[in-house]
């Protein structure tokens, strides 16, 4: 007991909360999965990603509701960031805001994981073979190799060369605990992995192969579920990129952004370091160029302040927070 509260004091404050939360889920009886990035925790990075079934959330919207009353959190909200018409794939994200500590719990609950549209493992294939570790259920290697996989294909497509670096080194470690062979073979429809083996963008160009052919049959084995996915995906795409702008958008009175910049500016830092948004831009009409480049940060989920002559805003402290809860509400 006296190690147990000694590991939790040395916990950051993130971290104590998810210790909490995590342990809650256990005592409780919930079937959850961490998907990834597990390795440090309780420490998280940006988020927390996991898996658990429908018939949990009113237990799990009552644990974060007794989390955020415990660690005084200021705000909790819940967002159904994607609803699917295949109930296993939408996508529920919660979020806890401390002002005071300019922090924000971020935590991500999907319903499974596809390739391409295709079904690839259902919540229930990842909560049966879930691996028990020090105090959480994470994923289980054969489980995570696949969609590592992906995810590096993604990233060599995207030349994001440090999270190449990172997958790679991940997918290392995976490969010690269990063999690509079985990985593969956890899939629902038997495909040859041999792209595997390649290198770099012959890595990626044979991944790609492999997802299309595994789309393929997937639509002669379960046509009416993978069409509906593959329209979903398209669905999903076209709201995040033109119909609903994940960002925060503040139109603010010309002298008040002025009088106000230097605060302004320390305020929304502040709230990048706590992990509250991710990014931040401020548009003067003097500066139109900037346009692009400034909804590019909308899209990432970012804060963009224009100046609006007469019409805008006037600043004050609760100014910024207050669109933030708006924009998930």
């Amino acid at each position: 007991m006296y190690l147990k509260l000694r590991l939790y004091r040395m916990d950051s404050y993130l971290g104590q909360n998810i210790r909490w939360i995590l342990n809650e889920f256990n005592k409780q009886g919930i079937k959850y999965v961490v998907l990834r990035n597990y390795e440090k925790l309780p420490e998280i990075g940006h988020d927390l990603d996991l898996v658990a079934e429908k018939k949990y959330f009113d237990t799990i919207i009552k644990i974060l509701n007794e989390c955020k009353n415990k660690f005084y959190w200021d705000d909790f909200l819940q967002i159904k960031l994607w609803e699917s018409y295949i109930n296993d794939f939408s996508i529920h994200v919660f979020k806890l805001f401390n002002y005071e500590k300019n922090k924000c719990l971020h935590i991500d609950f999907f319903g499974g994981h596809s390739i391409w549209s295709a079904s690839a493992f259902s919540a229930e294939d990842l909560l049966k073979e879930r691996v028990y570790e020090d105090f959480y259920y994470k994923i289980n290697p054969k489980h995570e190799i696949v969609i590592r996989s992906m995810q590096l294909s993604c990233a060599i497509r995207d030349h994001e060369y440090k999270r190449v670096l990172k997958l790679q080194n991940i997918l290392k470690r995976l490969e010690a605990e269990t063999t690509v062979v079985d990985a593969f073979k956890t899939l629902p429809i038997d495909i040859s992995h041999d792209f595997y083996y390649l290198k770099d963008q012959k890595f990626h160009n044979g991944f790609v192969k492999f997802k299309h052919k595994y789309f393929i049959k997937h639509l002669f084995k379960k046509p009416f579920r993978t069409l509906i996915r593959f329209l979903e995906r398209i669905r999903f795409r076209l709201k995040i990129y033109t119909y609903a702008v994940p960002g925060i958008l503040i139109f603010i009175e010309t002298k008040s952004l002025e009088k106000n910049m230097s605060s302004i500016k320390k305020e929304l830092n502040t709230l990048i370091e706590g992990n509250i948004v991710s990014d931040y831009g401020i548009l003067q009409f003097s500066n139109l160029i900037e346009i692009p480049r400034l909804y590019k940060k909308l899209l990432l989920g970012g804060v963009v302040i224009i100046n609006f002559p007469f019409f805008g805003s006037n600043y004050n402290i609760k100014l910024i927070r207050n669109r933030i809860i708006k924009r998930f509400n």
